[in-house]
């Protein structure tokens, strides 16, 4: 029981992903915020701070202190070369965070650049941050001869493999900080927060070879990607995004459905003429696999759709970069 006649610390909860309820603070009240940063609007009863990559510095609050809600989206990675697998989005997080005065650092990440090589995977997204906040960088597709994908808020889908067919071992959940090749070593047993943050993405399949070999799509903020299908010459499409209901238009893009939609999956990559089209990035922004394959949309964290290969090795498409958003009671 609560001991009113001691100090106790304060009672804080959060939102996690997909949240959006008010968090309570106990033994300790609130008061109007004034703050700037970032490009600051209103909507009804709100007072909202958006931030994009040329934006990154900090919400600084003046006065006040409470509960301020928050979403965070990283950059998408980057897509494969050469029947290569679609990025996977940037983690994708909401929730609320009690704030006080003071500046409360916010930091958005690059897109991943598309993959250039047959060697070489898709690069991770930048990550995200916004006070206590870690939100990790999408994972990069996997390519002709560096097939499994790499890790990430959404894990990448597999390139066509070379040696390493039907195999994706490095696909996150995207639950704990991304370790691999591309992660700076401080940074490599840092949890991210709070989780989970993403979706793996799909295998390759080359079941059918020589005649079809098909690449994974990227994982969505919504969902899996899906993985190639040999039998069929289809490579997988790029997993949905996710809709967020107030945030401005100055994030995220239109879906299929009200809100704006963050974080879609890059499509993978076709071995055209004998397989079909390459698959299209999911909804929220992805791009679709191509020849070279397309590149994410700004502000939304989606990843690049993988390179179809035409006779040559076309690049990936690079990912989206992320996006903040915050609102307080004004």
């Amino acid at each position: 029981m609560f001991n009113w006649n001691k100090k106790e610390k304060p009672f804080v909860s959060y939102g996690g992903m997909g949240g959006g309820g008010t968090g309570l603070v106990f033994g300790g009240g609130s008061s109007p915020i004034t703050a700037s940063g970032g490009t600051k609007t209103t909507s009804g009863n709100y007072t909202i701070h958006t931030f994009t990559y040329a934006q990154s510095g900090a919400l600084a609050i003046a006065s006040g202190s409470g509960d301020v809600e928050y979403l965070a989206v990283a950059g998408g990675g980057g897509g494969g070369n050469t029947i290569g697998g679609g990025g996977g989005a940037g983690g994708y997080v909401t929730g609320t965070i009690p704030l006080g005065p003071g500046p409360h650092t916010v930091t958005i990440g690059a897109g991943g650049a598309g993959s250039s090589g047959p060697s070489s995977r898709g690069a991770q997204g930048g990550n995200t941050t916004f006070s206590t906040i870690l939100v990790a960088g999408g994972g990069g597709g996997g390519s002709e001869t560096a097939g499994p994908a790499s890790t990430g808020g959404s894990g990448g889908g597999d390139g066509h493999g070379g040696t390493n067919p039907n195999s994706n071992p490095h696909r996150p959940s995207g639950n704990i900080y991304p370790v691999n090749a591309e992660t700076p070593a401080p940074l490599q047993d840092q949890p991210v927060t709070p989780t989970p943050q993403g979706n793996l993405g799909g295998n390759n399949d080359n079941s059918n070879a020589p005649n079809h070999y098909c690449a994974g799509g990227g994982g969505g903020a919504g969902e899996a990607g899906e993985s190639g299908v040999g039998s069929a010459g289809r490579s997988g499409r790029g997993g949905h995004g996710t809709p967020h209901p107030w945030c401005p238009p100055a994030g995220g893009v239109s879906g299929p459905s009200p809100g704006r939609w963050f974080g879609g999956g890059g499509g993978g990559g076709a071995d055209t003429p004998r397989s079909t089209a390459a698959q299209p990035g999911g909804h929220g922004g992805g791009g679709a696999g191509g020849a070279p394959g397309g590149a994410g949309s700004a502000n939304t964290g989606s990843g690049g759709g993988g390179g179809s290969y035409t006779g040559s090795r076309p690049p990936g498409g690079a990912g989206g970069t992320g996006f903040v958003a915050v609102r307080y009671l004004t």
